[in-house]
């Protein structure tokens, strides 16, 4: 006979929130809440077919600029780039429009 299966236990994490705990989260639904504050602000002074491509375009060149800063390989080849633009027209153009 077999010994039944254990399931392994992980290190046991705090139930509770340090002060730091605190801060990272006050401050990430700052830079959260302010980032549709200012869409807000932005839409209504330029409106969305201006807006949606800038707020495209800064997302764009900020990952481009991580993946380069990480060395990170920039992925080749048609059928993966084609998978790639139906998904940022699915998933980008069509909801901002």
């Amino acid at each position: 006979m077999s010994k039944p299966a254990r399931s392994p236990t992980g290190p046991s994490l705090p139930l509770s929130m340090t002060g730091g705990n605190w801060i990272m989260l006050g401050v990430l639904s700052l830079i959260w809440g302010l980032g549709f504050l200012f869409t807000k602000i932005a839409v209504e002074e330029i409106g969305p077919p201006t807006m949606v491509p800038i707020r495209v375009s800064l997302g764009s060149v900020l990952l481009y600029a991580i993946v380069r800063l990480r060395n990170i390989p920039i992925p080749h080849g048609w059928a993966l780039w084609r998978s790639l633009f139906v998904l940022g027209l699915l998933n980008t153009t069509l909801p901002f429009t």
